[in-house]
């Protein structure tokens, strides 16, 4: 049984994520998804963020270097709603704005799940944020390019 996969730098994009998101619905041993550049968009998001609804098992998803912007970090805020398995997701160097972040802090707010998450945050406000919002189950990361 497969229980890590990396698919770095395939340029799936977003008809190979939601593919791919179709593939997740019938395996149940996959613990780490590594799709970092694989140019996937806001549409992508969406189709991997619907995974999560039934997902059991996944634990790590690893979405750097993509094209997700504000729109998908709603559609992964609303799944981390709801969502108890995933324990790291990654989203450095995308293009989530300051909606997408607000966003994220909110569903941050109600799963305490979630430990490890890293996204590219281009005011370097986040960890003043973060406090303010008393999210204290997570490490954020944040730079400047």
């Amino acid at each position: 049984a497969i229980i890590a996969l990396d698919l770095r730098r395939n340029a799936i994009g977003d008809m190979g994520a939601q593919h791919f998101a179709d593939a997740l619905r019938i395996n149940n041993t996959l613990t780490s998804l590594g799709l970092q550049a694989n140019r996937i968009q806001d549409k992508g998001a969406l189709s991997l963020t619907l995974h999560f609804s039934f997902e059991q098992t996944l634990t790590a998803l690893f979405l750097d270097n993509n094209e997700i912007g504000d729109e998908g970090a709603e559609h992964f805020a609303n799944a981390l709603r709801t969502n108890k398995t995933l324990i790291t997701l990654t989203l450095w160097n995308v293009r989530i704005g300051e909606q997408g972040i607000e966003s994220l802090e909110q569903a941050l707010r109600i799963n305490t799940t979630l430990t490890g998450q890293g996204w590219y945050e281009k005011d370097r406000n986040l960890k003043r944020r973060k406090t303010n919002a008393k999210i204290e189950n997570i490490d954020i990361y944040a730079w400047k390019k």
